[in-house]
């Protein structure tokens, strides 16, 4: 390994190690169930992580909710079965997994071939031919999209085997969704929720109508999700059980516009699209020289700046929806408010083979990490799957509707309810609303109005759910024959139309930003490599404010109670220990409070008398006392000295970032810290 890559190795182990550390010794997180030694994928989080996360999740929500017609709603995560059926995570929604022959030892295909390929290039990169090269860098690239046939012939081609050298099975889908049921019968399938979108969907009919019928609007949710995963671990990386924080932004196709993208055109992101990742691949060029820095104008209206891999700019319009636009340069203004730094992050697009069943783009936000790029948001145009599945699904109307330029005559269905109920009895009312929503699904209407011009029986497949048979079983689907005398055609004079909406999906991976954000900020003092800090923005810290009373005696530690008192309304820290102030202040750094205040001498009233001690002639007991305290801030460690009067007040407008500490500096005098040596 190169001198330079194993300094970089080494930095990035010594960094996991110092969070891992920090971690364990202030109950950041904890493997769940751990005195029963814990379960992999499964983690919960202490006191300071829980309130970072809720402080992350008030942030989001001050970003995106209640205000671009965004509203928040909480839907349940146990999911029928139905539901998942109809959306395409029944089927769809899974990993590739692979196993030793020998033992069983169970391994994520495309994290195996991944690895393996590195190793591969690493050991034998003088042996290998430029085709060879090229199709390794592809396979890598493209690993977490094939399919288990595809990843058995790589095994067989490039002798692959496990990080045991062991041989291979072959390679097969599991879906990761918890399976449960409802009830005791244990007859009634559903699963625990692998995303939280499900639920807005379902309600989608509901905020419509609440909004008034008008598009467009978004419904905002934040909840647990859970995915079984086949290898999970890597931090707060790949779990169980995470929370996501989503929104689902409802608009019409003919409408692709969104009022706020003027307010993010200048925001600057970094863009990493399909193609730059296609090149990267077919000619090796390092992905950092094929990253685009780019206005979200620029990326909306097709002007391209030169790249490193390029000598020339050029005409491409990188993001093709306005809306998907804004979102991203929103996105981009939130983690940079949380502490994101912009050069590490950018936004990566899906290549075509990596995109999801119900997904015509998507773009993720990628976070640099010591584990290299990781997604932490994923941003979809989901188009209209979901709402178009789950009406044919359920049988119910569900969209919205728009004003025709001109009115329309046209054929549409409609049940005859009377012969439908001689056949179908209790089901009635879904059969007849299945035949209605026909009438939105052109083409499938089309079908059915030929066939009873032509006098033929329509066989069609409607959900009914649940469907008890006469043995007690529950049927999922069951085939309905519609005849010709259960539906009509008539003509209808149309001032309005029915359509389904179209998707944008901003999700965030909580749990992803909160191990990111600290991984990405975290440092050691220059002078001391043992003194941690984490620099968390003070809107967002989980303490606030630490308070440390110099000395451990009464008058000292009750005037650092009353300041705590007036600070109620902020998390506050008392550290009343006998450790040095110095100390004390590393503790703090390294749980990221950003302001400190210290009560000394100078703080107590003039009239108390206090019993000195011999260590106190080294402690400057000499200083006038004028009510005042210091304030220290972490990322300087500068102090200033504030009267007791006001340090309520000065506090509180430096957490909620009205007062800037360079300014605070220039406003109050420094303290003086030969009392609080660090």
């Amino acid at each position: 390994m190169p001198p330079k890559l194993a300094k970089e190795k080494k930095e990035e182990i010594n960094k996991k190690n110092l969070i891992s550390s920090i971690f364990k010794e202030n109950f950041f997180i904890r493997p769940s169930f751990d005195i029963y030694g814990g379960k992999a994928g499964l983690v919960d989080l202490g006191p300071l992580m829980a309130t970072y996360q809720n402080n992350i999740l008030n942030a989001w929500r001050e970003h995106f909710v209640n205000r671009d017609g965004v509203v928040e709603l909480e839907s349940t995560s146990i999911t029928p079965e139905i539901v998942l059926i109809n959306s395409g995570h029944v089927k769809k929604f899974a990993d590739v997994l692979i196993q030793e022959v020998e033992n069983g030892e169970i391994y994520r295909a495309d994290h195996l071939l991944e690895n393996f390929i590195n190793q591969k290039i690493q050991s034998e990169k003088d042996k290998l031919d430029a085709d060879t090269l090229v199709e390794l860098e592809r396979i890598k690239r493209d690993a977490d999209a094939l399919k288990p046939e595809e990843i058995d012939a790589i095994v067989e081609k490039f002798k692959v085997v496990s990080p045991n050298g062991k041989r291979l099975s072959q390679a097969r889908n599991f879906n990761l969704m918890f399976k449960t049921s409802i009830g005791p019968t244990g007859l009634d399938s559903a699963y625990l929720r692998p995303e939280i979108a499900q639920g807005i969907f379902m309600n989608f009919q509901f905020c419509y109508e609440y909004l008034g019928q008008q598009l467009p609007f978004g419904v905002a949710q934040i909840g647990k999700a859970y995915r079984n995963e086949i290898s999970p671990g890597g931090g707060l990386f790949r779990m169980r059980e995470f929370s996501l924080a989503e929104i689902e932004f409802f608009y019409d196709e003919k409408q692709q516009t969104h009022s706020g993208v003027v307010v993010v055109d200048d925001v600057e992101i970094i863009l990493y699209p399909k193609e730059e990742q296609m090149r990267s691949a077919e000619e090796r060029i390092d992905s950092k020289d094929l990253l685009i820095k780019i206005s979200i104008k620029q990326a909306r209206s097709g002007i391209v700046p030169q790249i490193a891999s390029s000598t020339t700019s050029e005409t491409r319009i990188l993001l093709q929806n306005e809306i998907l636009a804004f979102y991203i340069g929103r996105t981009q203004l939130f983690l940079e408010k949380i502490g994101f730094r912009r050069s590490n992050l950018r936004f990566r697009q899906h290549l075509d083979k990596q995109r999801a069943h119900y997904a015509r783009d998507c773009w993720d936000a990628e976070a640099l990490t010591t584990s290299g790029w990781v997604e932490i948001i994923g941003i979809a145009d989901r188009a209209c799957f979901d709402l178009g599945a789950h009406a044919k699904g359920s049988g119910k109307q569900i969209g919205a509707s728009r004003k025709l330029d001109q009115p329309i005559e046209r054929l549409v269905l409609k049940p005859e309810k009377g012969k439908i109920s001689q056949v179908f009895k209790k089901d009635t009312s879904i059969v007849a609303n299945y035949i209605e929503s026909l009438n939105q699904n052109e083409e499938e209407a089309s079908s059915i109005k030929a066939q009873l011009n032509e006098g033929k029986d329509g066989v069609k497949e409607a959900t009914i759910y649940p469907y008890k048979t006469s043995t007690g079983e529950r049927d999922l689907v069951k085939s309905v024959k519609i005849t010709p005398d259960m539906i009509s055609l008539k003509t209808e004079k149309l001032t309005e139309e029915n359509f389904y909406p179209f998707v944008i999906e901003p999700s965030f991976g909580i749990s992803r930003i909160l191990f990111s954000s600290i991984e990405q900020g975290i440092y050691t003092r220059p002078e001391d490599d043992q003194r941690a800090v984490i620099p968390f923005p003070p809107s967002i810290a989980p303490i606030k404010v630490g308070i440390f009373p110099l000395y451990s005696k009464k008058p000292f530690i009750d005037l650092s109670l009353q300041i705590a008192g007036l600070l109620q309304h902020f998390p506050t820290r008392i550290d009343k220990s006998s450790a040095s102030i110095g100390r004390r202040y590393s503790r703090s750094d390294e749980i990221g409070i950003p302001f400190c205040i210290t009560v000394d001498y100078a703080s107590l009233d003039s009239d108390v008398e206090i019993k000195k001690e011999k260590n106190d002639e080294e402690s400057g007991k000499e200083s006038v006392s004028n009510q005042t305290v210091t304030i220290r801030e972490r990322d300087s460690m500068d102090q200033i000295r504030v009267h007791r009067s006001v340090v309520v007040d000065v506090i509180t407008r430096l957490v909620k970032q009205e007062l800037l500490w360079s300014d605070a500096v220039k406003q109050f005098p420094g303290a003086d810290k030969k009392d609080q040596k660090e």
